[in-house]
């Protein structure tokens, strides 16, 4: 368990890392990148729903992050039928990149 950026960096340099990803290997559809987000509100609900939509948002060229999270803070005020939470937030090491995660109750 961490509950910092750096209690994970020192996992991840650990020895037993290796150990800890091996069990995923056989759902990943080749390399993958781990990336930190620091979201806006608890994404439990969506990442512990029967399918969770993740989607990596990146600013667009001649706007401001700060006219993208205006967006995103209207849309996670929409109601989505039968969304259990919306939340987003930035990568930690990608500035001007985000991360939305929605939770469903299925795939339709």
């Amino acid at each position: 368990v961490w509950e910092s950026l750096e209690h994970h960096k020192a996992l991840m340099d650990s020895a037993s890392y290796a150990e800890l990803i091996e069990p995923l290997k056989p759902g990943l559809a080749g390399q993958f990148e781990m990336v930190h987000v620091k979201f806006n509100k608890d994404p439990s609900k969506a990442l512990g729903a029967l399918v969770t939509e993740v989607v990596s948002i990146q600013v667009k060229e001649g706007k401001s992050e700060a006219d993208l999270v205006e967006l995103l803070d209207q849309a996670s005020n929409i109601e989505l039928p039968g969304a259990s939470v919306f939340t987003y937030g930035p990568v930690i090491e990608k500035p001007g990149s985000y991360i939305m995660a929605v939770g469903w109750p299925s795939i339709e």
